[in-house]
């Protein structure tokens, strides 16, 4: 019983930490961002300099990426964690 009780307190503490130290997600919906209702006018996507990274403190997993998409071109990308297509 006292192990269990250990394990239980233990996840509060965790819970409580995450709470307190860990930085929020963004709002889902930020209006004054949002894209007009005619989007998407055309099928095509171009990233220019794009850059990413898990969180804020991580360094870069993708960096300057230049890629054009064509409509109906079909692409995948593939990285250490897995693949996406």
């Amino acid at each position: 019983m006292s192990a269990e009780f250990e394990s239980n307190i233990t996840s509060v503490e965790r819970i409580k930490e995450y709470c307190q130290t860990n930085t929020h997600e963004a709002a889902w919906i930020i209006e004054e961002s949002r894209p007009s209702t005619e989007w998407p006018d055309q099928g095509n996507i171009n990233f220019v300099n794009y850059s990413v990274k898990y969180r804020e403190e991580l360094d870069f997993v993708l960096k300057d990426i230049n890629i054009n998409i064509k409509p109906n071109e079909k692409i995948g990308v593939v990285g250490r964690t897995g693949l996406l297509t």
